[in-house]
């Protein structure tokens, strides 16, 4: 859920930097060049931390890996695919049972 919380956080930092980069341009400073990158590098940096927060927040969604579905031999313990009659190590019957 923190990773969740900062991706949100992140996005929300971008948008008012991509907002706000415009801003920049109404400042009264006298240099023309001065301004002009201010509002580039805003911009910038607004849509790189919402992309960085979109990519943190679908990897935080994910679901976690599948985790495969076996069967235990009752005499030694071993883990047998679902699809095996008998242990692979001892041979003995595995439950017909499901898991």
């Amino acid at each position: 859920m923190k990773r969740a919380t900062a991706a949100s956080l992140t996005i929300f930092v971008g948008i008012a930097l991509l907002v706000g980069g415009p801003a920049f341009t109404l400042l009264r400073i006298q240099d023309l060049t001065i301004n002009t990158l201010a509002m580039g590098v805003g911009v910038f940096l607004g849509c790189l931390l919402i992309a960085v927060g979109v990519h943190v927040r679908l990897q935080s969604m994910s679901p976690s890996p599948a985790v495969p579905v076996t069967r235990l031999c009752p005499q030694c313990g071993r883990s047998n695919p679902p699809t095996n009659k008998y242990c692979d190590k001892c041979g003995a019957k595995l439950s017909t049972e499901g898991p």
